[in-house]
């Protein structure tokens, strides 16, 4: 699949598969986060909050398919400007 997607149902495609990839991603940040002998509560923060962003990603693909790109740029300033000091 070439990036970014051409047609409206490769972007839900695209979507779809970020879904499906979320359950591992969690137990991997999970485990990552173990091994380096986090806390077990401070692990599933970490893990949630990546789950969290890939939902978040993915549902943006989805609803908005081309111009979740924009978005995506658009709020990764919004949360610089959040975030710096």
């Amino acid at each position: 699949m070439s990036w970014p997607p051409e047609t409206p149902e490769k972007w839900r495609e695209a979507a779809l598969n970020a879904f499906v990839l979320v359950p591992f991603m969690f137990v991997l940040c999970f485990g990552l986060a173990a091994v380096q002998s986090a806390d077990a509560k401070l692990s599933l923060i970490a893990a949630s909050a990546g789950a969290i962003m890939i939902l978040a990603w993915g549902g943006l693909m989805y609803v908005r398919g081309a111009n979740a790109e924009s978005d995506m740029a658009w709020l990764a300033v919004i949360l610089r400007l959040f975030t710096k000091r």
